[in-house]
């Protein structure tokens, strides 16, 4: 840390360190507010997480300050519902855990957890997709799924049942497992990777697949029969 020698024998920091060593001001803060939240993709219980995070980066944890920041961030549809929600009290004036609850409980009904798991069970990998790319897919469809205790199973089962490799599925399916060593979600993925490093997926030309098999073409039907009027055989 850069310091200075002051007159008096004390010492105080340079402007870039005591800069950064201070609290955000109120201006500061009213623009750096979270993203509006949208429905459609992300989950309240996400959307949340970044609220805390916001509070603890802008050193708010007054309760009334949270609402008011709260109201500011989740964007003009969601405001117009929890203000209905609240009527004939506006939200500003609620307590930020009550504001806060019922925005859960909304978004979270309107969830059919049935089609949340649907969409999980029916995701495999696709075509030119990195595990890491199908991992990261199948995180962010279980986050919705409630699985509970189960995740980790419930992931590696489809992460494995929706491989494009046999390769990698037999492999991992014959791997033997006991109580020290189960066979994990991570263990799996491990699994898969290497195989996916020693033989990394062949490129294919997409765009244009020439049929090269032989021609079966045949002469035209009418060569050789006899006309019905001239009893010709010739065309």
């Amino acid at each position: 840390m850069a310091r200075r020698a002051q007159p008096n024998g004390d010492f105080t920091e340079d402007g870039a360190t005591a800069a950064a060593s201070r609290p955000l001001s109120a201006a500061q803060r009213s623009t750096a507010l979270p993203q509006p939240f949208q429905s459609t993709r992300e989950s309240w219980t996400h959307y949340e997480e970044r609220l805390e995070i916001h509070f603890e980066l802008n050193g708010i944890s007054d309760d009334r300050q949270k609402v008011l920041h709260l109201l500011a961030a989740v964007g003009s549809e969601v405001y117009a519902k929890v203000a209905n929600m609240c009527a004939p009290v506006k939200p500003r004036d609620k307590p930020f855990d009550e504001v806060r609850a019922k925005l859960k409980a909304y978004f979270s009904s309107k969830r059919i957890l049935l089609y949340e798991r649907r969409a999980f069970y029916l995701r495999s990998q696709k075509e030119g997709e990195s595990l890491a790319e199908y991992d990261n897919a199948l995180r962010a469809l279980a986050d919705s799924c409630d699985f509970g205790v189960m995740l980790d199973d419930m992931l590696r089962d489809r992460f494995v049942l929706g491989l494009r490799s046999q390769e990698a599925i037999t492999r991992i399916a014959t791997e033997p497992i006991d109580a020290q060593h189960p066979l994990t979600y991570q263990r799996a993925i491990d699994i898969a990777t290497s195989l996916e490093v020693a033989n990394p997926p062949k490129q294919f030309n997409t765009i244009a697949q020439i049929d090269r098999r032989p021609s079966t073409r045949q002469a035209p039907g009418g060569r050789g029969k006899q006309c019905m009027c001239c009893g010709r055989t010739d065309h």
